[in-house]
């Protein structure tokens, strides 16, 4: 076997050429062939004595390093404004440092990774829903997206086994929560470890996530100027119907023949009524509507 593995050994050196290639622990990764170029020019003319020599070297060296940052810029970026999986992966591990967790020990987002671009929902409008705006977000983002099957599949679950029974019926009541300049999750009403179960580091995380995110609009070739958002939360974000649960943590049915499904910023209140005995849902939605103006904001509450 040792003989085997030695003769694979001289196959790979004798076909294979070797390159040594100088690296320092303090090396920049936007550093490429042209700085190390523009730096031995500085070097030597400063070594060389002259003065004149030396400032264009040292111009020369400043235009070479601002050009191969943004060049290192935006070939990062770009790994986040397409749809090829492996490539944002390879992206990710050179921003965040993978070995090292740098993103999750520091509870930091990176701004590429929450910027937003809201189009039409089509190019060519021929009606109304056809002007539905979209947001386009980068591919990392689509990760945290979902969609609204699992509620809709628990409240026609609980509806149909209701109705498999006999002399039944089913009413809902649908709400719609809607707060204007609140934010999605502000330090002092974000989800404590108590009471959503996550470490600190996690909360924190969550919190930059839904904050500081740039958004911009797009009509055709136009697009506005960014705005930087600290309200709501990313169109389709797995995130929304979790931070709803917790806002919302204690808005439960009182009675056993009610289930309240809360979804992002939706409630449903499905009261399963057997022989014509409304009673408990319809205490159950006054319930509720007691309940509502004391999740105002105080600002809030105060022009009520």
């Amino acid at each position: 076997m040792d003989a085997i593995i030695g003769y694979i050994g001289k196959c790979i050196d004798d076909v294979v050429p070797r390159i040594t290639v100088q690296t320092f622990p303090n090396q920049k990764p936007w550093v490429n062939g042209e700085v190390c170029t523009k730096l031995k020019a500085r070097t030597d003319a400063y070594n060389s004595g002259d003065l004149e020599e030396y400032r264009k070297s040292r111009y020369a060296l400043r235009r070479a390093i601002s050009s191969a940052k943004r060049q290192y810029r935006d070939k990062v970026e770009y790994h986040y404004k397409g749809s090829n999986t492996r490539s944002m992966w390879a992206g990710l591990k050179t921003l965040t440092d993978y070995k090292k967790k740098i993103s999750s020990a520091e509870s930091v987002v990176p701004t590429c990774f929450k910027e937003t671009i809201i189009v039409p929902k089509k190019t060519k409008i021929l009606s109304l829903n056809d002007d539905r705006p979209v947001a386009l977000t980068s591919t990392i983002m689509k990760c945290f997206e979902r969609s609204t099957e699992d509620a809709i599949a628990l409240t026609l679950h609980t509806a149909l086994s209701h109705l498999d029974q006999r002399d039944t019926y089913v009413r809902c009541c649908l709400l719609t929560t809607v707060q204007h300049s609140t934010p999605s999750c502000p330090p002092s009403s974000s989800p404590s470890s108590e009471t959503s179960g996550s470490t600190a580091p996690c909360v924190d995380w969550i919190l930059n996530f839904l904050t500081g995110r740039p958004q911009a609009v797009r009509m055709g070739s136009t697009t506005s100027s960014t705005l930087t958002l600290n309200t709501g939360a990313p169109q389709g974000c797995v995130l929304s119907p979790l931070l709803y649960s917790l806002f919302t943590h204690d808005c439960v049915a009182t009675h056993s023949s009610n289930t309240i499904i809360k979804f992002a910023d939706d409630t449903t209140v499905i009261g399963l009524i057997t022989g014509d005995d409304e009673t408990a849902y319809r205490e159950e939605v006054r319930a509720l509507t007691s309940w509502c103006p004391g999740q105002q904001p105080p600002s809030q509450r105060q022009q009520n």
